[in-house]
C-alpha cells in the first residue's frame, strides 16, 4: 500500500506505517445523537423566528431541520419523539396540513410533550 501511494503521488507522499496494529473494532466516532439534537435545537430556534416573521418559507426551512434531526436520530438508533411533533407543527404552520398528518409518531409525541387540549406549544 505504501509503495502504491508513493507511486500515485510521484513520491510526494510517504505514508508512515505505525508500530502499533490498528484495532478494526474501535469506533472512530458516533455523533448521530449529538447532531440530531443540534438540528432539533436549530429547528426550534428557526420555528420561533418563523413565528415572529410569520413567513411560510421559514416554517418550511424549520421542517427541513426537524427532518434532518429525525434522519440522524434513526441512523444512531435514538428515539427523538419531540422532533416528530415539531415537524408536524412546522408543516401545519407552513399551511401544509396534509404533510403534517403524514409525520409518523407526531400525535403520540405531542401527547407525551403536553397534555393540554388543543395546545400548540
Amino acid at each position: 500500500m505504501r509503495h502504491q501511494v508513493q507511486q500515485a503521488t510521484g513520491n510526494s507522499q510517504h505514508p508512515a506505517i505505525g508500530s502499533n496494529p490498528f484495532d478494526r473494532d474501535l469506533p472512530l466516532a458516533i455523533t448521530g445523537g449529538i447532531d440530531a439534537q443540534e438540528h432539533l435545537e436549530l429547528g426550534q430556534c428557526l420555528f420561533e423566528l418563523a413565528r415572529i416573521a410569520d413567513e411560510p418559507d421559514r416554517y418550511r426551512s424549520t421542517a427541513r431541520q426537524f427532518e434532518e434531526a429525525l434522519r440522524l436520530a434513526s441512523l444512531g438508533g435514538i428515539a427523538l419523539p419531540e422532533a416528530s411533533w415539531r415537524l408536524a407543527q412546522a408543516w401545519l404552520a407552513a399551511g401544509d396540513a396534509a404533510r403534517a398528518m403524514e409525520v409518523p409518531g407526531a400525535g403520540s409525541a405531542r401527547e407525551t410533550h403536553c397534555r393540554r387540549p388543543r395546545c400548540l406549544c
